[in-house]
């Protein structure tokens, strides 16, 4: 594809910008990020609570990046007399990047999930390629990237995964994502992470996510902050949805200058 024409459809796909937008932060060696959480609850003949607490945090140079990530989320329902926690999960990652060129980039990426509701022990994978700065501009900075990685999924009870029952599954597959960052203004934030991993060896299908939040600045330090989370597993346990989704908004807290 001609750099114009992709460069244009980058653009469609996401939004269009205005003239203006924040500098991105310095390459300092410093650490900065967010922390962040979102509180619901309903009542009536339906009641539900709900708490989701996530952070991120970043530290860049100009030879390297360094991110570290973490979510917990937990929700209650009750429904004619009835309550159940419907979510409790627990997840982590550190991704180390390693700049190439002006362009290129490798990476390392370690992901650790506890899903109590699935009976979900640890999920543990690992991961590395390479990764392209496709735009990497104050307005928008989006990355591709692709490589391979190993997964190890353990479960507190036996679980039925494409016709095979075991407490223990293994995959190899490969890591595709895409990474988008656009700035609106001087307020508002956009982000977007869509990730695909076709399994080509070992137990289970395809696992898709997308992540995208929206952020607009109260102050310097708080921001409000609407979150989507979907993910897709083409072949989940048996008796499990495919598709786990959430939509929440909450308060995020500026780390760093």
């Amino acid at each position: 594809m001609p750099a114009l024409t992709a460069r244009t459809l980058a653009f469609a796909l996401i939004l269009p910008l205005p003239a203006l937008a924040a500098d991105p932060p310095p390459k300092d060696g410093s650490w900065r990020g967010t922390a962040g959480a979102a509180l619901s609850a309903s009542g009536g003949n339906t009641r539900s609570q709900s708490l989701q607490i996530e952070t991120e945090l970043a530290r860049e140079t100009p030879a390297d990046r360094l991110g570290l990530g973490a979510t917990l989320r937990y929700a209650r329902g009750e429904v004619d007399g009835t309550e159940t926690t419907t979510a409790q999960q627990a997840s982590a990652f550190g991704q180390y990047d390693w700049n190439l060129g002006p362009r290129w980039y490798a990476f390392g990426r370690l992901a650790l999930e506890r899903d109590d509701i699935v009976a979900l022990d640890l999920r543990s994978g690992l991961g590395a390629g390479l990764g392209w700065k496709w735009l990497d501009t104050p307005a928008l900075r989006l990355r591709l990237s692709g490589g391979v990685g190993a997964t190890d999924e353990r479960y507190a009870l036996a679980q039925t995964i494409d016709g095979r029952t075991a407490t223990q599954f293994r995959r190899t597959t490969l890591l595709l994502a895409l990474d988008a960052e656009q700035q609106l203004g001087e307020s508002t934030t956009l982000t977007h992470r869509l990730s695909v991993e076709p399994t080509i060896g070992g137990d289970g299908g395809t696992r898709s996510r997308y992540r995208a939040d929206a952020g607009v600045a109260i102050n310097r330090t708080l921001s409000l902050n609407v979150g989507l989370r979907v993910d897709h597993l083409s072949q989940p346990p048996a008796g499990r949805q495919a598709t786990d989704s959430s939509l929440f908004t909450g308060l995020n807290w500026r780390i760093g200058s």
